[in-house]
């Protein structure tokens, strides 16, 4: 069996449990957000926009899987 990649479970399994780039994980993501309220006093805009943040990235990683996926598997046998 030619291996390729799985799944792009594992890509976001570390994405949100490990500090790959300080800057990626939700846990960072929600603390720079926790900052910014406890200065802004606006919690719903600054979580929201986190939240945004952090869909926006993970959507990148699974469009970036998928093309992945397509291009290493493209000669399995379907």
């Amino acid at each position: 069996m030619i291996g390729g990649l799985s799944s792009g479970a594992g890509v976001f399994a570390l994405l949100k449990g490990t500090a790959l780039v300080s800057m990626i994980t939700m846990y960072d993501i929600t603390g720079v957000a926790r900052t910014i309220v406890s200065r802004t006093f606006a919690p719903y805009e600054i979580f929201i926009s986190a939240a945004i943040v952090y869909l926006a990235l993970t959507w990148v990683i699974q469009q970036g899987v998928k093309l992945a996926e397509a291009r290493f598997g493209r000669y399995l046998k379907k």
